[in-house]
């Protein structure tokens, strides 16, 4: 149990993944943190795109926290960026331990969000254009929730 600040805690960060990463390695990635989310009542999306890792959590704010924690000293990792923090109403991610993607930047859902390429994503989560972001992550989640997919395998 951890203690500390209980309140909801929304962080999303960016980094790229480690030269060496291979496709175990990402398996493992998403298998450890759906094994460790749970009891820490941490829910979330890893979406592997290209050699970069796009992640959101939420959860109890200290326990996000401590996740993110250990996230920046992975060495699986490098150039950890968060991009937001926020204290949202509720959870998007309400049933995924950690939904776990791999996926080419072309087969992200073609939608208002995902247009552009990275850069300009990382623009548009920290400029004034959280709704499409938020519309973009229901979508992805309802989409996968409704197939059974929430993890690499």
């Amino acid at each position: 149990m951890i203690f500390g600040d209980q309140r909801l805690l929304r962080l999303v960060y960016v980094s790229a993944a480690a030269p060496t990463l291979l496709r175990n390695d990402l398996i493992e990635i998403g298998r450890t943190a759906q094994r460790n989310n749970g009891s820490l009542r941490v829910t979330g999306m890893l979406l592997h795109v290209e050699g970069e890792f796009f992640q959101v959590l939420e959860g109890p704010g200290a326990a996000v926290e401590e996740v993110f924690s250990k996230i920046c000293e992975d060495d699986r990792n490098e150039w950890v960026t968060p991009l937001l923090r926020e204290r949202p109403l509720r959870r998007v991610f309400r049933t995924w331990t950690m939904g776990c993607f791999d996926l080419p930047f072309e087969e992200l859902p073609r939608d208002l969000f995902f247009r552009a390429d990275w850069d300009e994503v990382r623009l548009r989560i920290k400029a004034d254009r959280r709704q499409e972001f938020y519309g973009f992550l229901e979508r992805f989640y309802r989409v996968n929730l409704q197939f059974g997919r929430a993890a690499m395998t």
